[in-house]
């Protein structure tokens, strides 16, 4: 008897198919769309932002500040709601609707089944109080049974397993008593605490010298390795280069390339993405000035019309000015929203 071929899927908003033998997903979004009201009406930070998160995967957002990295995850994990605020579409985290769930459901989400690392670990950081103390906090929000003893036991263990020297120490200090890098592995400890499925880290390597850098990058590798799993919320396609399986790079609030980072990056499909590689440093190669793209993201209440990119692209055509691009594959994984994307692929 022949088996049957396995059953495939397609990843949400990119026509990307899958096979079901793969990994499964843990956090499926569709469609998320974020508005926020502004004084000529309201206007989408986030527009149509669909992708899988994967078991045991590490996934990148890429793109310039203010291209919607931050407001789509900070939305999935209700962190936008507000009267001004309205958010459609859909995030599952397995069988969990986020973007309906109430706000009780998401306190039991958040730091149990969804550690989060926040940009800057200086204002993430209760600054009265403890280390040991914040930690604390984390662990008996999610279990009121455990004994004093435990928690002091755990919240060692946790600023050990992160590389902080001296552990038993840094319990009794405060925020301002660390170095960045030793706040930022605090803030690690402290997402990673609970063991949650899926870790969230926002641009956790904003404002690091390079060697603390990749120490922070090792960590996440680290979550990786013992279960969770991780998206990397960066401006940096270099950072997604060391540590990312994939990558999804966004622009004015939408993803304009996704795939496998390998692809992404040495087979880039859309201008942008090729903008974001050109202007990284080369070892070994002398560059009088770094290449940067020309012009600047567009503002959230001027947005152009047909491809966002179009006025800071030099392969724009007539089309790119009128017809919005919508995500198609252009390789296996691969997809981008680009009318010329034949032109940059190899």
């Amino acid at each position: 008897m022949t088996a049957a071929p396995p059953a495939t899927t397609t990843e949400p908003g990119t026509g990307i198919s899958s096979s079901s033998s793969a990994s499964k997903n843990l956090l499926s979004v569709s469609d998320l769309t974020v508005l926020f009201d502004t004084p000529v009406g309201p206007r989408a930070a986030v527009d149509g932002v669909s992708f899988d998160v994967r078991d045991r995967e590490i996934l990148g957002l890429v793109g310039e500040s203010g291209s919607g990295k931050s407001v789509t995850l900070s939305s999935i994990m209700g962190l936008t709601r507000s009267d001004s605020a309205r958010i459609e579409g859909s995030a599952r985290l397995g069988d969990t609707e986020l973007i309906s769930a109430d706000e009780s459901t998401l306190r039991r989400i958040r730091g149990k089944d969804v550690g989060m690392v926040f940009q800057n670990p200086m204002t993430a950081l209760n600054p009265v109080r403890t280390v040991g103390a914040q930690l604390a906090d984390a662990i008996r929000l999610h279990d009121r049974t455990v004994s004093r003893a435990e928690i002091r036991e755990r919240s060692r263990d946790a600023l050990a397993d992160v590389g902080v020297p001296a552990p038993q120490m840094r319990l009794g200090q405060y925020a301002h008593e660390l170095s960045g890098g030793l706040q930022q592995r605090v803030a690690i400890a402290m997402a990673l605490i609970n063991a949650p499925g899926l870790v969230i880290a926002d641009e956790p390597t904003t404002a690091l010298d390079v060697t603390v850098q990749a120490q922070v990058l090792d960590l996440l590798l680290a979550a990786r390795e013992r279960g969770a799993s991780v998206v990397v919320v960066t401006h940096d396609l270099g950072v997604l280069a060391e540590v990312a399986d994939r990558v999804a790079v966004m622009y004015a609030g939408r993803i304009v390339e996704i795939g496998p980072v390998a692809d992404v990056i040495d087979h880039v499909a859309h201008p942008y993405t090729a903008g974001l590689r050109a202007s990284l440093p080369r070892l070994g190669t002398r560059m009088e000035r770094l290449t940067g793209i020309g012009g600047a993201p567009p503002l959230l209440v001027d947005r152009p019309t047909g491809c966002a990119f179009h006025p800071r692209c030099a392969h724009t055509e007539t089309v790119c000015t009128t017809d919005r691009p919508e995500l198609r594959p252009v390789g296996d994984a691969h997809a981008s929203a680009c009318h010329r994307w034949e032109v940059l692929h190899g």
